[in-house]
């Protein structure tokens, strides 16, 4: 229901219990024709109710939007007055109403104006706002600050006041009867006293609650904005921000919250440049022990992300390969070797096949990262990158027979991360020059990646290869020259 329509059912409404039940609290209404009554009150609220939609069209043109809650409220409050002033002005003229009357008639319809513009002013507040919460928007905040809590306090204290007139008319209505009566009420009078007044009061408390109501709504619709947000943020969704709409508490805490969200998403990128500067160094200190391993990073962190992208396409991988995951498992991929900076240079820099103890020191470059990244770790905390990062360094060398090293895993016992890198990392070794072998060409790796299929490599990691092998050729023919400041290139 939009504003307008809430407001004709108001006005129909408060139409009808003045027609039918104004005689509650002012006797002299009884006394009046009934069809004059009710002509009197149509013809009213009829020609109020025109005025009103007269008014609102025009505040329309003038805005070129519809008119704010405050000047719909002002509206309201403008035209309900009229009606009150003219028909106690009729009642006065027509039918000689004493000013008592009058005035009853005045507060009745006051209150019930009050009410029903209280009403309309909530739900225009609530319709602006969710129309701006939709749009995304802000609301054009007005430079007076209006409290929330103080406008319920006192729509609460109105409220009850209406209330409290409302049974001193009643009841006064009810003594000037029985001071017309010259015998003590008769059980027919006091059941009629009784009606009446539990009515008049049900009446008054149905737009009390009715108020309520819609300022419960109201509030509810600001708290809900500030829970979806936080709790996107709370899931590490930092894309979002709480609308400001209103002027009052609750734009202000929209306001704090949505600064936290830029304190914490300037924070955040921070952290992940400490983070891409430390990748880097620790790369590029593995590079300064191995002249093969500059370029030797940069090409398989692209193949890994390559392996991964396609392989996150199946559903049997979907999961496990989401986009975050992905990207993960892409930056950490350069730390894979960062051990070998622990292994001495007789052994690192041997250009000759390594004896067998040789090859034993050589093994422990896994070994040696993971326990580098540990120390990382018990600094500064888990996270994710340094589980990633940890799979890959201490897994790279595993194999899908369990014939790998450092701990001899087999199969899916295997961290995926670890499975993916080693079929980059071995592609590569073979496709590069090394003192003690020539560079093999694509189709020779191709070959000697496909026969490892479940002894060396995961099947599924080596089918995902033979898709991508094109992509991996380009990469291949790209990032030829070493260079460190590629390690974390996009």
């Amino acid at each position: 229901m939009n504003t307008n329509q809430l407001s004709a059912s108001h006005y129909a409404g408060a139409a009808a219990l003045l027609f039918i039940y104004g005689g509650a609290v002012c006797p002299l209404i009884d006394s009046l024709d009934r069809a004059t009554w009710a002509v009197n009150v149509v013809v009213c609220f009829g020609i109020g109710w025109l005025l009103r939609t007269a008014g609102y069209a025009g505040l329309e043109r003038t805005r070129g939007e519809r008119p704010t809650p405050r000047q719909t409220l002002a509206l309201d409050l403008g035209v309900l007055a009229l009606i009150a002033v003219v028909i106690a002005t009729v009642n006065s003229v027509t039918a000689y109403f004493m000013l008592e009357s009058v005035l009853k008639v005045l507060v009745g319809i006051g209150a019930v104006g009050y009410f029903i513009s209280t009403d309309t002013l909530l739900h225009s507040e609530l319709r602006t706002g969710q129309a701006l919460a939709a749009r995304g928007e802000n609301h054009q905040l007005a430079s007076a600050r209006r409290s929330f809590s103080r406008r319920f306090l006192v729509l609460s204290l109105i409220s009850l006041s209406i209330v409290a007139v409302v049974l001193v008319l009643l009841v006064n209505k009810q003594l000037l009867v029985m001071s017309w009566t010259e015998t003590a009420p008769d059980n027919a009078l006091r059941r009629g006293i009784v009606i009446e007044s539990i009515f008049v009061v049900g009446v008054v408390a149905a737009y009390v609650c009715r108020t309520m109501q819609s300022a419960s709504k109201l509030l509810a619709f600001y708290l809900q904005n500030q829970q979806r947000t936080l709790e996107r943020v709370s899931a590490g969704d930092y894309d979002h921000n709480v609308p400001i709409i209103s002027n009052d508490e609750f734009g202000d805490i929209a306001r704090h919250t949505n600064n936290m969200i830029e304190t914490i998403i300037e924070r955040s990128a921070e952290l992940q440049r400490t983070q891409n500067a430390t990748i880097l160094s620790l790369a590029a200190l593995a590079e300064t022990r191995d002249t093969d391993t500059g370029a030797h990073i940069t090409r398989t962190q692209h193949y890994v992300k390559v392996l991964a992208e396609h392989m996150a396409t199946h559903p049997d991988y979907a999961d496990q390969l989401t986009p975050d995951v992905v990207d993960l498992i892409y930056k950490s991929t350069p730390l894979h070797d960062i051990g070998k900076v622990g292994i001495p240079d007789s052994v690192l820099l041997k250009p000759g096949k390594l004896t067998d103890d040789e090859y034993d020191t050589m093994k422990t470059h896994t070994l040696l990262g993971v326990r580098a990244l540990e120390v990382v770790e018990a600094e500064l905390g888990s996270s994710n990158f340094l589980r990633y990062a940890k799979d890959v360094v201490a897994t790279h060398h595993e194999r899908w027979d369990g014939k790998g090293y450092p701990a001899g895993l087999a199969g899916e016992d295997i961290p995926l991360c670890g499975r993916l890198m080693a079929v980059a990392d071995v592609y590569d070794a073979l496709i590069s020059e090394r003192v003690y072998k020539p560079a093999f060409d694509h189709a020779k790796a191709r070959y000697i990646i496909v026969e490892g299929s479940g002894t060396q490599f995961d099947p599924a990691v080596v089918s995902a290869f033979v898709a991508c092998e094109a992509e991996f050729n380009r990469i291949a023919k790209r990032l030829t020259q070493p260079r460190a400041e590629n390690a974390l290139a996009a």
